[in-house]
């Protein structure tokens, strides 16, 4: 009687191990699929909308090389008497 209570409780305890492999092996597999869709979500935004970052950038650009400045609003050119923009220039001319 005693041995067959302990193979029963060899039995529950390789039932209890296995179940809890199971369990860690359904969390990775579970883990790698959000992985996988998070990645392909990331994916399909990124070629569904790829003009919006390229205008923006394009925008910022175009204000950055604009000249927009009340000093100088023509800038420079050479052979001339002088020109002020931002600093005196005295070979060039004012465009």
């Amino acid at each position: 009687m005693l041995l067959i209570n302990e193979v029963k409780l060899q039995i529950i305890k390789y039932q209890i191990k296995n179940k809890s492999n199971m369990n860690k092996k359904i969390i990775r597999v579970i883990a790698v699929i959000a992985i996988a869709l998070t990645a392909s979500w990331n994916i399909k935004q990124s070629k569904s909308e790829p003009n919006k970052m390229s205008n923006l950038a394009m925008a910022n650009v175009e204000a950055l090389a604009g000249g927009e400045d009340e000093m100088c609003p023509n800038g420079c050119m050479e052979n001339g008497s002088g020109c002020l923009c931002h600093y005196w220039f005295p070979t060039y001319k004012e465009a």
